[in-house]
């Protein structure tokens, strides 16, 4: 005797079931995103030894955050005599070696003097920061901000050991210097949300 067919002939197949391993339309994953490539050109000042610190890392300062893939382009901002030489870059990195205050003292006399009052997009950095171990000879780990708040900057202290979290380092300082730069991509995403909020819905009368 043959089996019986259980399935409903006047049954139409549902035609979206399993189709391309999605169980309904509307359950595709949105696209991700692209991150943003940024490019950030900083000019590094303060005594050579301790901007050879920052640039000795140049084919490494690169990060990568949420949103965007970071380049960081450093040049020399100031010679041996610590004349200013170049300030058109994105950020003006003031640096000092933390393990040394005489790096400090040199800053103070030779490069801040020429800088204050200027509308500068400036940074001040104390490099080393995994050096540190707390010993008489070394600075204070106020001197970035208190340096900062003198000059009327911002300020912190990098390693400089590792050309990738130079890089973040140098990224976090530059947010703080330049926030316009990265406000208007806040914004956008924020239209984007309220574009997709009021998505299908009819206008008011």
């Amino acid at each position: 005797m043959p089996l019986k067919n259980n399935k409903d002939p006047k049954k139409k197949p549902d035609k979206n079931a399993n189709k391309g391993g999605q169980n309904n339309a509307g359950d595709k994953k949105p696209k991700k995103k692209e991150r943003e490539t940024k490019n950030i050109h900083v000019c590094v000042c303060g005594l050579s030894r301790v901007v050879d610190l920052y640039l000795r890392q140049v084919n490494n300062l690169s990060c990568t955050t949420e949103k965007y893939i970071v380049y960081i382009d450093p040049t020399r901002g100031s010679d041996e005599d610590g004349r200013i030489n170049a300030t058109n870059g994105d950020l003006l990195l003031c640096v000092y070696d933390v393990r040394d205050p005489s790096s400090v003292t040199y800053l103070t006399d030779r490069i801040m003097p020429y800088l204050r009052g200027g509308n500068w997009k400036m940074g001040i950095a104390g490099l080393g920061v995994e050096n540190r171990t707390g010993g008489s000879g070394e600075t204070d780990v106020f001197t970035a901000s208190r340096l900062a708040r003198q000059y009327g900057a911002h300020g912190t202290e990098l390693v400089c050991c590792d050309g990738n979290q130079m890089a973040a380092g140098t990224l976090a300082l530059y947010g703080q210097v330049c926030p316009e730069e990265f406000e208007e991509e806040e914004d956008e995403d924020e239209n984007d949300k309220d574009k997709d909020k009021n998505k299908g819905k009819k206008p008011k009368p």
